[in-house]
């Protein structure tokens, strides 16, 4: 210390040491080291600072098996209060004047597997010194779940059958069944076989075999599997559930049954290997498929080509399916062809009639000796037309000739064509006119041609009469020298004489947009027509 008079004169003492031994704070385990525990429990600790002066507990922190807890497990005690750091393990003081003295932590040891867990604190005082407590050992023994199948042992079964099992977990704790894992034959299970029960709800890895929880909280406790069991081979089977409580404890069970299902058959109709065939075939590929449902999929495939699903019908009364395809072979060319026939049934059998090889032989292509059906030219036509009328064969394309000579047919007319009757129109023809045709039928395999066929084509028929209606009148006008047709509108005409009249005006001048029942017909000259909106003459 330096004193000062009123002079401002000073003095100056010795240095006076003292030496500061306040004790560090201590903290002990309250609970018995060593205990084994089930279920949720408790482990507790207190600290206590120096018996002088004012310090407090200021903070606590934990390490489980040497890591820092991660999970605010105070339960009750001083340390309720208190501020909780999941990245150090530590609870600190809220408010200065908290003296943490006080810390129990609940744990659930069914969330952990089985065996010896280490728990150590270290607390902190307001004046910065440490204490650190001993390791607390505490063995954690929870049993494991039990899975038990509860469908009979050693059953004969074909087809579809169910099998039921049910878990449980141990009786103390808070573990649920979180996982089944199922394998058939050693096999885990690849397609998810799940029917009704709590595991309905869960997610399936059909690499594992496995089905797992889809919330945390869902307890899996029952399982029932639905065994599709028609495609096996007719043995001894068995069936093993693994089931995984949340402390990764298992259990397993294991059930045998024998499986004993009729053996499906198969037979074909409408080919066979090495047959000759001609014009249009049928092939049916019948399959008698107990314990499935039906054909899933057909496949003809000709000459290799992609495959063909054809058509095909059931019966379920007998477990039958019947697939057929149809194929005509009259336009193809003759030479070797195969066909390729499988089909897979609705629980993954596979079916194959093999390959069927055969040959064609068809004639060259044919056409019936032609018919004919004329049309009616209209009187003011000069030309008229008609059909010729045949039925093809083996054909793919056709040539029609014809001519006023039967020497000599000077028209040609190339057309596409399929099997069956068709109507070759030909125009242009001239009225009252003897006309002869012959057809070649060409197909893959060669051509043929009809005999020469003659016709006479009709006559122009007369111009019509007039008809006049609704009170109009006929005449001539020498002025213009058309045939005067008053009172005839544009419709009118049409439905007598079967003829589009060319909608003109009186000038002869084309003019748009004039077909209606408003406009009247009121001469014709050289097939112009003269209209007007007045049903009377022409001014």
């Amino acid at each position: 210390v330096t004193v000062t008079d009123s002079s401002n004169r000073t003095a100056t003492s010795t240095i006076l040491t003292i030496d500061h031994t306040n004790t560090a704070p201590t903290v002990v385990w309250t609970t018995t080291n060593n205990s084994t525990v089930s279920g949720i429990f408790t482990i507790n600790a207190a600290a206590q600072t120096a018996p002088t002066g004012t310090a407090l507990i200021k903070k606590w922190c934990l390490t489980i098996n040497g890591n820092p807890a991660t999970v605010n497990s105070v339960y009750g005690s001083t340390l309720s209060s208190s501020n909780f750091n999941s990245d150090t393990g530590c609870w600190t003081q809220t408010y200065s004047w908290n003296d943490l003295t006080t810390a129990t932590f609940r744990y659930d040891s069914t969330a952990w597997s089985n065996g010896n867990v280490t728990y150590q604190v270290t607390v902190t005082d307001s004046s910065n010194r440490t204490a650190t407590s001993t390791i607390l050992t505490i063995d954690h023994t929870n049993t494991a779940p039990t899975v038990v199948w509860t469908t009979t042992n050693n059953s004969t079964v074909s087809g579809i059958f169910t099998i039921n099992a049910a878990a449980q977990t141990a009786p103390t704790g808070t573990a649920l069944i979180k996982k089944w894992c199922l394998t058939i034959n050693g096999n885990p299970a690849t397609v998810n076989s799940v029917y009704g029960s709590t595991l309905s709800s869960s997610n399936f890895n059909s690499d594992t075999g496995c089905w797992t929880q889809t919330y945390s909280w869902n307890d899996l406790t029952t399982a029932t599997f639905r065994l599709r069991t028609a495609a096996w081979t007719n043995r001894p089977h068995n069936a093993v559930v693994t089931v995984t409580d949340t402390s990764n404890r298992t259990a397993a069970s294991t059930i045998s049954f024998t499986t004993s299902n009729p053996q499906p058959s198969t037979s074909t109709l409408g080919l066979t290997n090495g047959q000759v065939v001609k014009g249009a075939v049928t092939f049916q590929y019948n399959i008698y498929h107990p314990g499935a449902d039906s054909i899933s999929s057909w496949c003809f495939s000709l000459n290799r080509a992609p495959c063909s699903q054809g058509t095909s019908q059931r019966n379920s009364s007998t477990s039958t399916s019947v697939g057929s395809v149809s194929f005509d072979t009259s336009i193809w060319v003759n030479g070797s062809y195969s066909l390729s026939v499988s089909a897979i049934d609705s629980e993954a059998r596979t079916f194959s009639a093999g390959t069927i090889n055969f040959t064609t032989s068809n004639p060259a292509g044919t056409a019936a000796t032609p018919g004919f059906w004329h049309t009616t030219p209209s009187w003011n036509h000069s030309s008229t037309s008609l059909y010729v009328q045949t039925a093809f064969s083996h054909s793919t394309e056709a040539t029609i000739q014809w001519g006023t000579s039967s020497k000599k047919l000077s028209s040609k007319k190339r057309i596409t064509v399929t099997n069956g009757s068709k109507d070759l129109f030909i125009s242009g023809l001239k009225p009252n006119m003897t006309y002869y045709f012959r057809v070649t039928a060409i197909g893959p395999n060669g051509a043929t041609t009809t005999t020469t066929m003659r016709t006479k084509t009709k006559a122009i028929p007369p111009r019509p009469k007039a008809t006049p209606s609704y009170g109009g009148r006929t005449g001539s006008s020498s002025k213009y020298g058309w045939s005067i047709y008053s009172g005839w509108n544009v419709e009118r005409y049409q439905d007598v004489f079967d003829y589009d009249p060319a909608t003109f005006d009186c000038t002869g001048r084309g003019r748009s947009r004039l077909w209606s029942s408003n406009w009247w017909i009121v001469g014709i000259k050289n097939r112009v027509f003269a209209i007007s909106k007045s049903p009377g003459y022409c001014s």
